[in-house]
């Protein structure tokens, strides 16, 4: 196997690993209504996408060709997906049930996040439903922060596209 054949192995799995990857962030982009940012990610993806694929049909007699195309897609797969966690971008609606909610508000606003109680009934009676909503960044720390009052707390996190008004930033910083 020549070197030209095995460089351009490399290209086609480097560009596959770059166009994916920039495939997941205009996805969530999207899903956030970062419509221009998406369109702007989008047109650098694709363009790098057209890139390796004409590199990739242009030497689909080698199998390391495939192989690379296919290997740089899995790992741009996977890269994506970690620099989407890294940044963490968005926001995050955390639903806490608790029996300890009294003492899981007060530890949210001590460290400055909004905390809205709202009444409920569960299978075993009354409830205490915790509401807030906080950067994804900021996830973590309100999980470790509930589980240091209660570890058994029932809590659901899920993401939310727009977050308007309210007390939404910590005032301390982490």
């Amino acid at each position: 196997m020549s070197s030209a054949v095995i460089w351009g192995a490399v290209l086609i799995f480097f560009a596959r690993l770059t166009d994916v990857s920039l495939g997941t962030m205009r996805m969530i982009f999207i899903i956030q209504g970062r419509k221009y940012t998406a369109a702007i990610v989008g047109f650098v993806e694709v363009s790098i996408f057209l890139l390796a694929i004409a590199k990739a049909i242009s030497g689909l007699d080698h199998w390391i060709s495939v192989l690379a195309y296919s290997g740089g897609f899995a790992a741009g797969t996977l890269l994506g997906i970690s620099i989407e966690n890294r940044l963490a971008l968005g926001w995050s609606h955390v639903r806490i049930i608790s029996q300890k909610s009294g003492l899981i508000t007060a530890a949210l606003r001590e460290q400055g996040y909004g905390a809205t109680v709202v009444d409920g009934h569960g299978l075993k009676g009354p409830i205490e439903l915790v509401l807030t909503d906080v950067h994804r960044r900021q996830t973590e720390h309100v999980m470790r922060l509930v589980e240091s009052v209660d570890n058994a707390a029932f809590v659901t996190i899920h993401d939310s596209r727009h977050i308007f008004r309210g007390t939404l930033l910590p005032n301390k910083k982490k």
